[in-house]
């Protein structure tokens, strides 16, 4: 209180006005349009983005959709700059040296392969068939060719779009398709709900999945139960094991407040039990072969912080955010002030001692050749001399003397100086007493 009294008024008022202007500034500096790049209109992905589009616009945030051609294409826009998050697939990150930030797994893909030949009941039955693998831009290619090169390296393999390979399968020009896509997508319910189109069974998933951990490659298995996906039309027949990717929502350096409402977003829309999903699965961090964003890590160690739960702020999200992004300034300023404030009271008068230990051993050399002066003879005198100057010339070359100490430094110059002419008068009278002799 005393301390609030000494401060004069218009300081006070300034002061506030700053701070109030900051939070102002800072609660609507927010970018209001977020691009998010997805698959085809008709894949999970389009589905999440349009659901996250409903959640933002309670937040004032517009949520741009980009179309691409798969997973692999998506994360390149993202690395181009071209959007600020995506949706890719687990598996689907490359070796570039650059590569996304994950913010959170955020839904199970799995790996649909669809059939028509009857004599096709397992993995190994792909053997020597045509088989489709999907676009080379799309999450489907690289595990669908990781998983054949297991089975048959000769199969006759294809490379087209999921729309143009069902029409194909349908048309018996392929043998099987390989699909990986959530099940939200609208066009795998339109290849679900086709008759003769059956849905493959991996009866060895643990052994893959085993397999493929062991190469540190991670995939799920999720179980999908008779009648799950359609009660009254019995789709599928009967219960099938499948393996699955995850679905991660991934950015490049959205900022730490956005990526965080992101993710708040993603809690809401992924958190909902599913037919291959228990409730709160999702969003997770688990198994993550990308590295994962600062902001992520803060949400998942503390999803709500103080502010966010303060009554007012709960309805005002970057009003939140600004005061804790201003609460994090102030401790980054005491954090700066604790550190100067310890060099200037613990750093600095150490490193003036180590400077004075300098000083000090000087001192103490100069006394001990000036001590017993009176007992030594010619020769030691000389000896002593000379090491007097050489200490002084190896005093006077020493510019690395704080400004702290200048003034013993040159009262150590002045003392040698006295020594060595004590000496040399010293030296002239032993000489002149061994003349008389």
């Amino acid at each position: 209180m005393v301390i609030l009294k000494k401060i004069p008024c218009p300081i006070c008022i300034l002061l506030i006005t700053l701070l109030i202007g900051f939070i102002i500034w800072y609660s609507d500096k927010y970018s209001r349009v977020i691009n998010i790049a997805v698959g085809k209109p008709m894949g999970a992905y389009a589905t999440y983005a349009e659901a996250y589009k409903k959640e933002l616009e309670k937040y004032d945030i517009t949520l741009k959709i980009t179309y691409t051609d798969g997973s692999m294409d998506a994360q390149s826009k993202l690395m181009n700059d071209e959007v600020d998050f995506a949706f890719i697939q687990s598996g689907t990150q490359g070796e570039k040296k650059e590569k996304p930030l994950v913010l959170a797994n955020v839904a199970y893909e799995p790996i649909w392969i669809f059939y028509k030949n009857k004599n096709i009941t397992s993995l190994e039955d792909l053997k020597n068939k045509t088989v489709n693998l999907g676009n080379k831009n799309s999450g489907t290619y690289p595990i669908a060719s990781q998983i054949m090169n297991l089975i048959n390296k000769k199969s006759k393999v294809s490379f087209n779009n999921a729309e143009n390979a069902f029409n194909q399968l349908l048309e018996n020009q392929i043998d099987a398709m390989f699909y990986v896509i959530g099940v939200k997508s609208s066009r795998l319910q339109t290849i679900l709900h086709t008759p003769n189109i059956s849905i493959l069974n991996f009866e060895n998933a643990q052994s893959y999945r085993k397999f493929f951990i062991q190469k540190e490659d991670y995939y799920e298995i999720v179980t999908i139960e008779a009648n799950a996906i359609d009660l009254v039309r019995k789709i599928p027949k009967t219960s099938k094991t499948l393996l699955a990717k995850t679905t991660m929502l991934v950015t490049k350096d959205a900022s730490p407040e956005m990526s965080r409402l992101f993710l708040k977003v993603a809690q809401k829309v992924h958190s909902k039990m599913g037919f291959i999903k228990s409730e709160n699965t999702f969003p997770n961090v688990k198994n993550l072969k990308l590295p994962q964003s600062k902001a992520s890590k803060e949400y998942f160690q503390e999803p709500e912080h103080r502010y966010e739960r303060v009554w007012y702020m709960k309805e005002h999200f970057w009003l939140a955010q600004t005061f804790k992004k201003l609460e994090d300034m102030v401790m980054s300023v005491i954090v700066l002030l604790g550190l100067i404030g310890f060099f200037i009271e613990v750093i600095y008068p150490i490193s003036k001692i180590f400077t004075r230990r300098k000083i000090n051993r000087w001192y103490r050399k100069v006394n001990k050749i000036d001590s017993q002066i009176d007992k030594l003879s010619l020769d030691e005198l000389k000896s002593r001399k000379e090491i007097l100057e050489e200490t002084l010339m190896e005093i006077q070359d020493n510019d690395n003397i704080d400004p702290i100490h200048l003034e013993a430094y040159y009262s150590i110059q002045h003392q040698i100086t006295n020594i060595i002419e004590d000496f040399e008068k010293r030296i002239k009278e032993k000489q002149g007493m061994e003349i008389l002799v």
